[in-house]
This record gives C-alpha cells, sequence and structure tokens, in this order.
C-alpha cells in the first residue's frame, strides 16, 4: 500500500521544516494543498524544501511552478475540472513542458470511479470513515467498496478519518494506498505518528519499503 500525506491548507509555523523531515524519514507522496496561499507563498514553501525531495511533492493549486521546480506531479481539484478554454490551455502547456508529470484526482462517490475516461496515476476516494461514528462514511460499505476497487483499473487511494487501526480494514478491501492529513497535524508528534503508519502497512505487505533518504 502507498501511503501519501496531505499538508493543511493554511501553511503552519516550521512547516516545511517538519516536512523535510518526513522526507528524511522515507515519505514517498507529499500533497501540497495550499488552496488558499499565494503563488508567491507556495514558491517560498518550495524554495525551503531540500531540491532533492521535490520529484517526492504533488501541487493541489498553482501548478504554473511545476515548469519551474521538478515535482511529481499536478492533483486536479474540482475548480480546476471546469472546462474552461483557459483550463485546456494551461493542461495543454503543462503537457509540454512538463510531459512526464503525474495527474491525480479526487472521487466521492462510487460511480464516478467509472465515469472519466481521464489517465490518472491514482485517484482518492474520500471519506470513506465518518468522523463521529468511525464507521464507514454514508454512501460506503465493505461490500461495495469491495466491489468498485476489483472493477476500477486506477489505483484507488483511501482517504477520510483513517486512524491507523483502519489499515487492515482497507488492505483487505483492495485499496491501493491511504492519504492521511488531519491524522499527521493533528498529532503531538508528526513523525511518529507517520512512522507507526508505516509500520503498520509494512506489517501487512512486507514488500513495502521505505524511500528513506536519512
Amino acid at each position: 500500500m502507498k501511503l501519501i500525506v496531505i499538508t493543511p491548507t493554511k501553511i503552519l509555523e516550521n512547516e516545511a521544516r517538519l516536512v523535510t523531515e518526513l522526507f528524511q524519514h522515507g515519505l514517498q507522496t507529499l500533497h501540497l494543498k495550499k488552496i488558499n496561499s499565494t503563488t508567491a507563498d507556495v514558491r517560498a514553501y518550495l524554495e525551503a524544501i531540500p531540491k532533492t525531495f521535490h520529484p517526492n511533492i504533488v501541487l493541489h493549486s498553482h501548478h504554473r511552478l511545476a515548469t519551474s521546480f521538478d515535482v511529481q506531479g499536478i492533483h486536479i481539484s474540482r475548480a480546476h475540472r471546469k472546462n474552461t478554454m483557459r483550463q485546456r490551455l494551461r493542461e495543454w502547456w503543462l503537457k509540454i513542458r512538463r510531459p512526464n508529470l503525474s495527474y491525480s484526482r479526487s472521487y466521492y462517490k462510487l460511480l464516478q470511479l467509472h465515469e472519466d475516461k481521464k489517465q490518472f496515476q491514482y485517484v482518492f476516494l474520500s471519506p470513506i470513515f465518518d468522523r463521529l461514528t468511525h464507521d464507514f462514511a454514508a454512501g460506503f460499505s465493505a461490500a461495495t467498496l469491495r466491489v468498485a476497487l476489483e472493477k476500477c483499473k486506477t489505483p484507488v487511494i483511501a482517504r477520510g478519518h483513517i486512524e491507523i487501526d483502519k489499515i487492515p480494514i482497507l488492505n483487505g478491501l483492495g485499496f491501493k494506498g491511504i492519504a492521511i492529513q488531519q491524522t499527521i497535524w493533528e498529532s503531538e508528534n508528526p513523525i511518529n505518528t507517520f512512522l507507526e503508519f508505516e509500520e503498520r502497512i509494512r506489517e501487512l505487505n512486507p514488500t513495502h519499503k521505505q524511500n528513506a533518504h536519512a
């Protein structure tokens, strides 16, 4: 299973330093989600992270920065899915400038997994769990998820209120990875929380390896 960390939407104090530490401890993919930040702020954020880790970063916004930084890819949000001439030109320009960029997007209903014909390296499906009950969120069940994931040709990443004890369930259903956000950033020790998730995934998938840089 793939483990993805999503940043908080607002830039935290010393966040770039903490993200660098996560990379040093083996984080392979970070989704940089700063939808309310300026392009200048996101540029400064990227510049604060060593260049060696830029290929591990996926941009949720300010996609034009993908031509200035050697990032892994871009995430197509709801705003980017608007079929405007400006958006089509931006996507065309990026594919010319960075033909090897990865593309991902988010889905919120099982039917969406089969409706979109675009090619993505992976997609998020959320919210899988309810924040209060910790059971499957409305619209999802173990049975329907298993069937949908078996039919989907694109790797699906589970997102939404995922705690460490849910990893075996998600692994058994056929998810190819998990994405965590609040679980990391609301933790007293984000590094230890990340390592605990990595260890649990490795126990279930012996072939899963950390891409350690430390």
